[in-house]
């Protein structure tokens, strides 16, 4: 009995000429997810790597002589090997965690790291180089500020000169593009040609994948969204003959949005690559399946879940049941990944002083208050909606109460699904207040504010401002200038490129870390700048103006002013802003907890998911208190 068996693209077809498979067999084939079309079993399926030796074992039962068609001796032979390649980082990977250095290689890398970079590598950044090393395919996971990209420039650069890579091709954040290119230089002493692969005219970007240069440049930086839209350009320069890639997937996390979209471009595209890696500090930001597709796009065809194990992980973290995710995440993954903690960076404690207590100024006051009047009678009523609706009125509220201590003026502005009225519109007197707010009173932590600004400014500090209106920024911005203090900001609308009348985020940043510019103020908003931005060279003092309930973004905007690199001798200094009787202090505690509470996570040997601690989730206490 001779059946054939063809597999091509996410296609497994069995035929079986004669009709002789057993009854039983067929059955077990149809539970693989195979029917029948006139002599044959088709299955289509996306995993059918992992699925093909299982077809093979069940017709190897039968004692069916079985012929391959079409890639199935490929997928046989590729699927083999990378078991392999697992099995053999899983060993090595462990090795270097338990302290186990002694191959020839580790010797001969740790010599290089010695001598061998314009920047040496700190001592816990030596340990993760040599875990990158030692892996086929690796991730990083540690903390932000512990120089993640400084270990893989390390480990580029390394097998660089033995020939194995000649390019480093990373998918990132726009806000990662800058920091790339100034580590390459600072740690390994050279300034790289450079592609950035991001936005432009589509013609103009594609023409750049089919250079006509012999080599490939030596650092190439493209964003998700580009990725994702360009994925055969991108296999079509991979796929040329003097490229040999380290593919780098940089803020990591991001890898699970847009339904998994970009998980599928960056498994089909960074496949091509010679080595892979990923890199983020927080690898689970909602529960362990979120981990699932980063180890995937390492390990590809490697089974290194399995189908089965795979469901089981979403489903357990989709129920809540995070420690059940975790037991079955943990061994398969423990060795392929490094973290460096918070505790071992050496850093000086941050010093955050305490909050700067404000009196509202009579207007402001008049206007919260009449909020605050109006979200109480309002609440009465929440039960006569559907849960959804009832969640998003309470956000509207939410942002009209923060609004009101941080600008008044912001109270008549519309927000995004939201429509209620809390300032009663036929209140003229209230209405003319908002309207000409600017004109009638200036807000008390302004005032503030100025005074704080003004003793920098003598004693020739930066600053960073974080605030989360863009109202409140241009107010922030409209002060500087009256006291002729140059300032710049940072939100999501600042252009990625320079322009004729307005600077790019990055010119912005780079001349706020020159310490020659004048530029001492930067004013920024921590959903736009709080991530791959790096200030703790020239800058040690960031005042709060306002707060959100965002724990992860506030965290990313401490560590700005806090890093390796610089904040292992000198303080850094944090200041907020809070006016008196308001709820700006219910913020601020919740802040406060979830951040210590964060901290014992991110302190773990292995970075738990956020949400495996029930009381990091954000319940409706953060959306109104």
């Amino acid at each position: 009995m001779t059946v054939s068996v063809y597999a091509h693209n996410n296609i497994i077809r069995v035929t079986d000429l004669h009709d002789e498979l057993p009854p039983a067999t067929k059955s077990a084939l149809r539970l693989y997810g195979f029917s029948r079309k006139g002599d044959e079993l088709l299955a289509q399926l996306d995993e059918h790597q992992e699925l093909l030796p299982s077809v093979l074992d069940l017709l190897q039962g039968t004692g069916s002589s079985i012929k391959l068609v079409g890639d199935a001796k490929d997928i046989i032979r590729l699927g083999q090997e990378a078991k392999e390649e697992l099995k053999d980082s899983r060993r090595r990977g462990a090795d270097v965690k338990s302290g186990n250095l002694n191959q020839p290689e580790n010797t001969d890398f740790r010599a290089f790291l010695e001598h061998g970079l314009q920047r040496p590598l700190l001592q816990h950044q030596v340990k993760a180089a040599l875990h990158l090393l030692n892996v086929a395919h690796g991730a990083n996971f540690s903390v932000p500020g512990a120089g993640k990209t400084s270990v893989v420039l390390a480990v580029y650069e390394y097998l660089r000169l033995r020939g194995l890579v000649n390019t480093l091709f990373v998918v990132g954040p726009r806000s990662a593009f800058a920091p790339w290119q100034s580590e390459f230089e600072l740690t390994l002493g050279r300034r790289p040609s450079v592609q950035v692969l991001a936005g432009g005219d589509v013609r103009d970007r594609h023409s750049k994948y089919y250079a006509r240069s012999t080599s490939p440049e030596e650092l190439y930086l493209t964003t998700y969204h580009t990725l994702s839209r360009d994925r055969q350009q991108v296999q079509h320069l991979l796929q040329e003959r003097n490229t040999d890639a380290f593919f780098v997937i940089d803020e990591a996390h991001y890898m699970k949005q847009d339904e998994g979209v970009w998980a599928s471009a960056l498994a089909d595209t960074s496949k091509l690559a010679r080595k892979r890696c990923v890199l983020t500090g927080t690898p689970f930001p909602k529960h362990y399946g979120d981990g699932i597709n980063q180890f995937d796009v390492l390990y590809p065809n490697s089974g290194i879940f399995g189908s089965r194990v795979r469901q089981e992980i979403r489903r357990a973290s989709e129920a809540g049941q995070h420690h059940v995710a975790r037991t079955l995440i943990e061994p398969r993954i423990g060795s392929l990944f490094y973290r460096v903690r918070k505790s071992e960076l050496g850093l000086t404690p941050p010093v955050f002083h305490p909050a700067t207590r404000i009196t509202m100024n009579p207007i402001e006051r008049e206007l919260y208050e009449c909020i605050q009047r109006r979200i109480g009678e309002l609440a009465q009523s929440l039960s006569d909606f559907d849960l959804a609706t009832s969640i998003n009125l309470q956000r509207g509220r939410q942002i009209r109460r923060r609004q009101a201590i941080s600008y008044s003026a912001l109270l008549l502005s519309g927000i995004d699904g939201y429509t209620e009225m809390l300032i009663d519109p036929n209140n003229e007197s209230l209405a003319n207040k908002i309207r000409h707010y600017d004109e009638i009173e200036t807000p008390a932590k302004l005032e503030t504010l100025s005074g704080m600004l003004q003793n920098f400014n003598r004693e020739g500090k930066k600053v960073v401002i974080w605030a989360n209106f863009v109202g409140t920024l241009r107010r922030i911005k409209q002060e500087c200038d009256r006291l002729n203090l140059e300032s710049k900001i940072v939100y999501g609308a600042t252009p990625l490129e320079d322009g004729i009348e307005e600077d790019s985020r990055d010119t912005i940043i780079e001349s706020f870390k020159d310490a020659s510019s004048g530029m001492n103020i930067l004013i920024a908003n921590p959903a736009a700048c709080a991530e791959s931005v790096s200030l703790h060279k020239t800058c040690s003092n960031a005042i709060y103006y306002d707060l959100s309930y965002n724990c992860a973004e506030y965290l990313q905007s401490i560590d700005r002013i806090h890093r390796v690199g610089g904040s292992e001798q000198k303080l850094s200094y944090y200041h907020f802003l809070q006016y008196r009787d308001t709820f700006e202090d219910q913020i601020m505690s919740n802040l406060t907890d979830k951040t210590l509470r964060m901290a014992a996570v991110i302190d773990q040997d292995f970075p738990l998911a956020l949400n495996e601690l029930p009381e990091l989730e954000q319940d409706l206490d953060d959306i109104i208190a």
